[in-house]
């Protein structure tokens, strides 16, 4: 029996075409900053927005494919309703780790239309200090890219 509605990609296929804009701008974002090591978007659960789960990433499987929003720094972002750069993830003891060549980590988070936090980047570098704020405001501004996607959370 086929799929009916938004859930049927043959019927809507918008929200799969808009992940795969974003993958792509992941790969570039990889290309241009080889030392991000996974980049990814964890969604609020619309079953549960107080959990966090990946949405689409690039970068090796993560062990926290779901983060309760009272836990971690991604958690933290949202709680604070701001971007949180992380400098040396070992000295912030709200990092959950992930990946032993993981030193720095930025968490912005993606807004839609009524300014709700419904998911975030996520990105972790293999070098300290990872996120000047040059490229803090970069990353800011891709989100705001990724946030003119409307369809990418349907």
């Amino acid at each position: 029996m086929p799929l009916e509605g938004k859930n049927n990609p043959a019927e809507n296929p918008a929200p799969q075409i808009a992940r795969l804009q974003v993958l792509q701008w992941f790969e570039e974002l990889k290309q241009k900053h080889p030392e991000f090591e996974w980049i990814g978007i964890y969604r609020r659960d619309p079953s549960n927005p107080n959990e966090l789960v990946v949405f689409c990433f690039i970068g090796p499987p993560t062990p926290h494919t779901r983060i309760p929003i009272d836990s971690g720094i991604c958690g933290a972002a949202v709680c604070e309703a701001q971007s949180i750069n992380v400098p040396n993830v070992q000295e912030d003891s709200r990092y959950l780790a992930c990946s032993l060549s993981t030193k720095s980590e930025l968490v912005i988070p993606i807004r839609d239309t009524n300014g709700e936090i419904i998911a975030e980047l996520d990105i972790d570098c293999s070098k300290k200090n990872g996120f000047s704020p040059k490229i803090q405001k970069e990353l800011e501004n891709f989100v705001l890219q990724i946030e003119n996607l409307k369809a990418l959370f349907d």
